[in-house]
């Protein structure tokens, strides 16, 4: 199947058993030209209670990836995710922001009574192309309400 949207141009194929546990597998892949090119794959498989997923971006240096299960029907509706990216330019989203390269890192993990994303650890890195001086942010704790505990400081 080949879909064209405002944002990409898109091809995949998606399977569903028809029996339980209905199992599911496939691939979406987008591209896009311009302003910035981009290309993005997004791999699930499993079954439709507990869906694997990968997803894939590269853009202009930027690389991005996130991974976990989501289980729509479950207490916990996304008992895992994993997300990293590098690479990340602000000026490339908006012309007039600092020169920076940032990464970031982060693990969550669902847990039962939550509400809204789940809670986790993330880590996010700057490098200021003009300076030698890095800064980073490690932060804990649900996504949804506020992160307990956040760090800034140099990396020497």
């Amino acid at each position: 199947m080949t879909v064209t949207t405002p944002w990409a141009a898109m091809t995949g194929r998606l399977e569903l058993g028809k029996d339980a546990p209905f199992n599911l597998a496939g691939r979406i892949e987008a591209t896009r030209s311009d302003p910035i090119p981009i290309s993005a794959t997004l791999d699930v498989q499993g079954r439709l209670a507990a869906i694997g997923f990968r997803f894939d971006a590269q853009a202009s240096g930027m690389t991005m990836m996130a991974s976990g299960e989501a289980a729509p029907f479950a207490r916990v509706r996304l008992p895992r995710l994993l997300v990293a990216g590098q690479g990340l330019d602000p000026r490339l989203f908006a012309a007039d922001a600092p020169a920076a390269d940032l990464a970031f890192s982060g693990v969550f993990e669902g847990q039962p009574g939550e509400t809204g994303w789940p809670g986790g650890s993330t880590r996010i890195v700057c490098r200021s192309p003009t300076s030698p001086a890095r800064w980073w942010v490690t932060a804990y704790g649900p996504i949804s309400a506020r992160w307990r505990s956040i760090w800034a400081q140099p990396d020497s």
